[in-house]
């Protein structure tokens, strides 16, 4: 009797694994047949909170916290969250709140250069505030959410309406500043600076420079190199799944976008990046130099992995602010 009931267990786990291992198999043709997967799966948040409370309760002293409306591609407006975050100088000795008026007033008039920064996905406006804090002394640092990111609105993600709020709230910010205007992209966010200042240089704005931290080529060689991609990649019909994400309009080219880009560039890379490999940083810092313009000002600062930056914490480098362009 415990012989027929060790032969039925050994059929029903050799069942269930090929249950799951079918499934497995075909998760890539799964998400590849659906806009609303490929868009999660891409556009992940992180569980970052959407209640705009929480935003404004987690700013301090020489952070602010406040919202843009801009038109969207769809016609209806887009409120973009977003964080203001003064240069440290302006508010080191600081015992009372700043009014508003007082953060439009600096960003207007100020020796000091104005930061846009692109976060990545799984993110939000109120992720690596210590990231934050040490660009501020610097910069007068504005990052924002997305669409869809925080509690900015909720809109179809698609990667031309991102790049077209992107491009709208870079216009609102040059229009409410004297300073230079630098961009900075990490990750996702990479792709989405790069795209944009690709989109503005066709209309002659151009930033007085851009840096990018553990950015990729395009959207196929980012799955492909990521964790996920180096598991399923073996599986023969996985290049469905990167057909499906380029059928509907993620395409993310940095590559092609960064060679027609005429302001100075530079590119970080961690060596013990594991989610989007250090050659990537290397591939894009190769295209940057080759481009054919008149003054090619391009630096790429890689990290040693002894560092131990990894994807996220290129800023804990020593001397951070130093190497920044």
């Amino acid at each position: 009797m415990n012989s027929i009931w060790l032969a039925i267990s050994l059929v029903l786990l050799v069942v269930l694994i090929l249950i799951a291992l079918l499934a497995i198999l075909l998760i890539p043709i799964i998400i590849a047949r659906s806009p609303y997967l490929l868009r999660k799966t891409l556009f992940t948040t992180g569980g970052a909170s959407s209640d705009s409370t929480y935003y404004e309760k987690n700013t301090k002293s020489g952070v602010r916290n406040f919202y843009v409306t801009i038109p969207s591609d769809s016609g209806k407006d887009i409120t973009i969250g977003i964080y203001h975050f003064l240069p440290e100088d302006y508010t080191v000795n600081q015992t009372e709140d700043i009014p508003p008026s007082e953060y439009e007033q600096l960003l207007r008039n100020s020796p000091y250069h104005v930061l846009l920064l692109f976060h990545g996905r799984g993110q939000s406006r109120a992720s690596f505030g210590a990231k934050y804090a040490i660009l501020s002394r610097i910069f007068h640092v504005i990052v924002f959410d997305y669409r869809c990111f925080g509690d900015s609105t909720m809109a179809e993600l698609s990667e031309n309406g991102m790049v077209n709020d992107c491009v709208l709230l870079y216009k609102w910010l040059q229009n409410r500043t004297s300073s230079s205007i630098y961009v900075w992209g990490q990750s996702l966010g990479s792709a989405l600076c790069i795209e944009t200042v690709y989109i503005l240089d066709k209309e002659n704005i151009m930033p007085k420079g851009m840096i990018l931290e553990s950015s990729f080529t395009n959207m196929r060689e980012a799955v492909l190199d990521s964790p996920v991609g180096r598991i399923f990649s073996w599986i023969p019909w996985f290049s469905v799944l990167l057909d499906g994400y380029e059928n509907n309009g993620f395409l993310f080219n940095s590559s092609v976008h960064l060679s027609e880009i005429r302001c100075p560039i530079m590119i970080m890379h961690a060596a013990d990046d594991r989610v989007i490999p250090f050659h990537q940083g290397i591939k894009l810092y190769e295209v940057v130099m080759r481009r054919k313009i008149s003054v090619n000002v391009a630096k790429f600062l890689p990290i040693a992995a002894s560092y131990k930056c990894g994807h996220d914490f290129i800023y804990k480098f020593p001397n951070f602010t130093v190497h920044i362009m």
